[in-house]
């Protein structure tokens, strides 16, 4: 070894850890031309690259370290990382085990491991990681952090707590763990919990955004709209940049009482300025072929071809859409796949999973791909792809089903919607959009098959009428509150079931139960229910209910076509603007408009008229499904050829103009 070689190894790691990556590089170079396979000088070449993303290179050098000195610790650490940047991820996790071998005493290790394969979504392996891991050192904070991820996303709620308190204990103040342990308790509908971490996360750390969006969250669940709106500002005013707290706003707003639909366009217009902001690229010229009776290359793009309430009304379009007029495409933001993931792919002639993608890059693989006409099915909810759709990656946009109001972004060409739910000459002045109104409604139910079979109405043996309500709670407002008591304070002994995933909480039970009580209703006339684990339960628990009652402003959709199949009435009061009318459509469409009401007044009257009237209730409930399945609602196959109509004429207007 040149005697120059050990002081210029001592130069390079005192200049690659002040930063002076270029001198470092010169000193490395340096070394190397002296001796080629120096190690610590190879080594620093690949700490090198690896700082600036050259993973590749980074690899070359460090391997060239590690046939010098194979049992170095940091060099099998560093190879790891260039292998991880460089996807080979299973080179990474050699590399890993190795180091793991080296010193199954140093944690870091398990947790690069364990965040690698949680990432890759094997989270059975990263838990196996990370339980290893603290077989060696059992209260490691860091580690107990890691796991209760995996685990959050594993949905293993219960055992997520338990890691993170464990993590709690030993760093009380860390602000991340707090906001975790809160999203976790979230899940679980233990929303007083979950305020109070997130609280305790903000004391700790009073400029990190995230807790203050996801505050925000939990106070809409318990119809805390104000403080909400403050809590998702405050995320914004800490953070800009946060679309997710902006659609929070918005989607927030539409489940407030006395909030004008002019107010709701207002706020929704400056999404358009937001977006502009984050715009790098110039829209680009079409390549699409003009052809007005072309194969359409149609798009679908949202993050719930899952288990969930959009999944009812789309899953039937991916198998019924017609092969001969459009080619579908899917692309999906799904965070946890399920088996209802399996299934959408399994019907779509292309799928591609966008999850962790960024935005100009999923814009300009939708362009590669030629599509004629993207459909987003999340509007303003979570997960969603505004921020897509606002660098226009297809000639022809659509907002369709997940999100009851306008975009605010300019980008989009159409809203989906019916007349009904948007009466023409109201609605369409609150859209940045044009409305393209389907003939038979905006929506077609599909049930999954869970439901068990239609039980007679409770009342013939209780001697008293339930009402029900399975709605998401932030939409059981002070207002609904007090129109419900009306109707149970003029039907005497009635009954209200309410069932929704917060009312499994005290804390939100006990402030129900004071609602109700505050307007003359006793808790004896009460049920709370919160979450059924598993479907067959939660459509069985309609069994209870005689009549269920529909909340405004922002009515059920998979709740009233649920109850309505089984058997179940639902009465619905009909709104301004679309959330507050999606139960006039469902109800028009299904050939039950006789359930519909124009006032709170004649709401009550319908609600008083049917419970009295226990015959008809029996009749309905025998014959409310075959009604709803020979109804245009659950009409799959007209309602996606009605669609594909829809579509055609979108493209033959976009086939006739200039726009490139």
């Amino acid at each position: 070894m040149s005697a120059q070689v050990p002081e210029i190894i001592e130069q390079i790691s005192r200049l690659i850890q002040a930063g002076h990556l270029g001198p470092a590089r010169e000193k490395c170079e340096q070394v190397i031309a002296l001796e080629p396979r120096n190690a610590a000088a190879n080594h620093g070449l690949g700490l090198i690259a690896l700082s600036s993303g050259n993973f590749a290179i980074a690899a070359k050098h460090i391997s060239i370290a590690l046939k010098t000195d194979p049992d170095d610790f940091g060099y099998i650490t560093s190879l790891a990382q260039a292998y991880r940047g460089s996807g080979r991820a299973s080179d990474a996790a050699a590399c890993y085990e190795r180091a793991i071998l080296l010193k199954p005493s140093d944690a870091s290790s398990y947790i690069h491991l364990g965040r690698m394969q949680h990432q890759q979504g094997n989270h059975a392996a990263s838990c196996a990681t990370f339980m290893r891991g603290l077989q060696t050192d059992p209260a490691n904070p860091e580690i107990q952090f890691y796991l209760a991820l995996t685990l959050h996303d594993m949905r293993c709620y219960e055992e997520a707590i338990t890691y993170l308190r464990k993590s709690l204990a030993r760093q009380p103040n860390h602000p991340v763990c707090l906001n975790n342990l809160g999203n976790a308790l979230t899940k679980l509908g233990r929303d007083e919990e979950a305020i109070d971490s997130y609280r305790k996360a903000i004391a700790s750390n009073p400029n990190f955004s995230l807790p203050f969006n996801n505050l925000g969250n939990a106070l809409r669940n318990r119809t805390l709209f104000s403080d909400a709106l403050a809590s998702y500002q405050r995320a914004l005013d800490l953070n800009p940049d946060d679309d997710e707290a902006f659609s929070n706003i918005l989607l927030t707003l539409n489940y407030m009482s006395g909030i004008s639909q002019a107010t709701i366009f207002q706020e929704s217009a400056k999404l358009d300025t937001r977006q502009e902001k984050q715009l790098t690229k110039p829209v680009q010229p079409f390549q699409n072929v003009r052809e007005e009776n072309k194969i359409l290359r149609l798009a679908y793009i949202s993050p719930d071809f899952r288990k969930h309430s959009v999944a009812y009304f789309t899953h039937s379009l991916m198998q019924l859409h017609d092969r001969t007029k459009v080619t579908v495409f899917c692309y999906s933001n799904v965070l946890r796949e399920d088996e209802r993931t399996i299934e959408f792919q399994s019907k779509a002639d292309h799928w591609l999973s966008i999850t962790g993608m960024q935005e100009d890059t999923i814009a300009e693989r939708i362009r590669e791909d030629k599509i004629d006409i993207l459909v987003d099915l999340a509007g303003h909810t979570s997960r969603n792809s505004l921020g897509v759709l606002a660098r226009r990656p297809a000639p022809i946009l659509v907002t369709w089903l997940g999100y009851p109001n306008t975009t605010g972004l300019r980008s989009i060409d159409y809203r989906i919607t019916d007349a009904i739910a948007d009466p023409p000459g109201e609605a369409d002045q609150f859209h940045t959009e044009k409305l393209f109104r389907l003939e038979h409604g905006f929506l077609c139910y599909q049930p999954d098959g869970s439901a068990p079979e239609v039980s007679p109405p409770p009342c013939i043996d209780q001697e008293f009428i339930t009402f029900g309500s399975f709605n998401n709670l932030a939409k059981i407002t002070p207002e609904v509150v007090q129109v419900w008591s009306d109707i149970l304070a003029r039907i005497p002994d009635s009954r209200l079931v309410l069932k929704s995933k917060p009312l499994g909480d005290q804390g939100t039970q006990s402030r129900y139960l004071e609602m109700f009580a505050e307007r003359g209703i006793s808790a004896k006339r009460l049920d709370l229910i919160g979450w059924a684990p598993e479907k067959d339960e939660h459509m069985d628990s309609y069994s209870r209910v005689d009549i269920c009652l529909d909340p405004f402003p922002y009515n059920g959709t998979t709740t009233t076509c649920e109850a309505l199949w089984m058997g179940v009435p639902v009465i619905s009061l009909s709104g301004d603007r679309h959330a507050g009318r999606v139960g006039t459509s469902i109800l028009h469409n299904a050939g039950l408009s006789e359930f519909i009401a124009p006032t709170v007044e004649s709401l009550i009257a319908l609600a008083e008229s049917l419970s009295g009237d226990t015959e008809r209730l029996i009749v309905l409930r025998q014959g409310l499904r075959e009604r709803l399945s020979e109804s245009t609602l659950m009409n799959c196959q007209l309602f996606t050829e009605t669609l594909e109509n829809a579509y055609r004429e979108m493209w033959s207007t976009w086939c006739k103009t200039t726009e490139m």
